[in-house]
């Protein structure tokens, strides 16, 4: 059985938020001084090479792909022909223009799925968080990590490939110029963002099952080597209930090979989350410093100060009440699976996905 090295952070890039929620919270009851101190801990992108991109890609490397195999046969070679064909003249047809509305605030979170703390990974959590005022919706768009799309001037390939190759420019020229929206702002963090949010509220209490605990241990031997620990640090003996730490519960939520694969998967980082949400909700105003402390400093972000205050003071407001959509790309029945090079890839039916995103983002009919 293949044991894939890849970090997936999925819908654990959630939690973030859950976090910057809590701060809204916290900005409700200390004011604007108290945000500044929080927001001071971020790194601000200011679009010129500062402040954290810079550091973070400086001497980058793309790391080999190990879900790539080289053995593996292609696809129809006229069907990724035409695949190719659709997203190249999407590309080059500007007669579509990338959507805008005033109405309409669009947040792509990105978890990025870093070797090291100061270089970029993949992102291979992709969530556009659309806020619509006319229609009072927070819409939730999900872009799947293994969409085979034309990257700006980097080619065809998987598109959680794009934020390694030149960070979250490229990411979102993608992402606008693919799919015709326009991305507002942007907040990126890395799995070391998570461990340390687990690691402040002291752990959380899992049950492992005993043909997952292998699989924990195989992450553990790969983050104590990057933490620099001794090889059996944190490794389970066997399965049960445990109060785990940031490192165990990251190489539990990231199990992709036992039980149902990526269905699982998701179904184990639903619990993790809930399980990291109830635990916020009974935090002391002591602890949730804590927690920020610890998890701020590896979120970046292009948002403004004075714009993420209002967005952040909206959530506690106006838009508690708004309903939730979640969505995802592609959408069913929109997709072909292929083998591209090595690589498992879906292949979209981009003009549907397209049509299908501004209408549950925008409200187009």
């Amino acid at each position: 059985m293949k044991k894939s090295s890849k970090k997936s952070l999925g819908k654990i890039v959630f939690t973030i938020f859950v976090i910057l929620f809590v701060l809204a919270v916290t900005v409700l009851i200390f004011g604007r001084i108290m945000f500044h101190q929080y927001y001071e801990k971020l790194h601000y992108d200011d679009g010129k090479g500062s402040l954290g991109i810079e550091a973070m890609t400086t001497e980058y490397a793309v790391e080999e792909d190990p879900d790539v195999d080289p053995t593996a046969t292609d696809s129809d070679a006229e069907l990724i022909i035409s695949v190719e064909e659709q997203l190249r003249k999407n590309l080059e047809d500007k007669s579509s223009p990338i959507k805008f509305s005033e109405d309409v605030y669009n947040i792509l979170l990105i978890g990025h799925d870093s070797r090291y703390r100061e270089y970029l990974g993949n992102s291979d959590s992709m969530i556009i968080v659309s806020i619509n005022k006319k229609t009072k919706e927070i819409v939730m768009t999900s872009i799947m990590r293994d969409c085979y799309i034309l990257r700006p001037g980097y080619g065809y390939g998987r598109i959680n490939g794009a934020f390694a190759m030149g960070g979250p420019d490229l990411l979102i020229d993608t992402i606008e110029e693919n799919f015709k929206i326009q991305i507002d702002g942007y907040v990126a963090v890395n799995f070391y963002a998570f461990m340390d949010i687990v690691d402040a509220l002291g752990g959380v209490e899992i049950t492992v099952k005993d043909e997952e605990v292998w699989v924990v241990n195989y992450y553990m031997d790969e983050l104590n080597k990057l933490e620099g620990d001794p090889p059996d640090t944190d490794k389970l003996t066997a399965g049960g209930t445990y109060l785990l730490n940031g490192k165990q519960t990251l190489g539990y939520a990231r199990i992709r090979y036992v039980g149902n694969a990526d269905y699982e998967r998701t179904q184990r980082q639903r619990l993790v989350l809930e399980t990291v949400f109830n635990k916020l909700k009974d935090c002391s105003l002591t602890e949730l410093n804590g927690v920020l402390n610890a998890v701020l400093p590896n979120v970046i972000t292009d948002i403004e100060e004075g714009e993420m205050f209002s967005l952040l003071l909206g959530t506690t407001t106006d838009y508690k009440n708004y309903e939730i959509k979640q969505c995802r790309v592609p959408y069913d029945g929109t997709v072909e699976h292929l083998n591209i090079g090595g690589a498992a890839v879906l292949g979209i039916d981009i003009q549907a996905n397209i049509e299908y995103m501004h209408r549950d983002i925008y409200g187009d009919e």
